[in-house]
């Protein structure tokens, strides 16, 4: 999952390298698949519009990954707020989260994960 981490530390933000790509990323890095495949896109239209196809960024985490559970561990993906009023995917890494946000990768206390889906 470092080299995952290290990667998006290197690239700019752009909607399809974003939060999605990046917790589905870190998840295969762990476990060989992507569960965030089906959020893939290229601009912030397209994933506006998928994510409006299931209500919310929350919506459509709950279609690919099913219910949130009451624990955490490193891998486990998790919904942050992400600061500007709207929500973003996030990976949990060495006890804390890592978001790929408009502002680039951000490290932020656990207490910031509002979900959190079992990987």
């Amino acid at each position: 999952m470092r080299e995952v981490i290290d990667k998006f530390a290197g690239l700019p933000f752009r909607y399809g390298l974003d939060c999605c790509t990046f917790a589905g990323e870190c998840v295969e890095s762990v476990t060989g698949t992507n569960p965030m495949d089906i959020l893939l896109y290229e601009g912030k239209s397209e994933a506006d519009a998928i994510i409006s196809k299931y209500g919310s960024l929350e919506g459509a985490m709950r279609h690919i990954l099913g219910e949130p559970y009451d624990g955490h561990k490193d891998g486990d993906v998790c919904l942050i707020d992400a600061n500007d009023g709207t929500h973003a995917a996030a990976i949990i890494y060495l006890g804390r989260v890592v978001a790929r946000v408009k502002g680039g990768l951000m490290d932020y206390p656990l207490s910031r994960a509002l979900m959190v889906w079992e990987t």
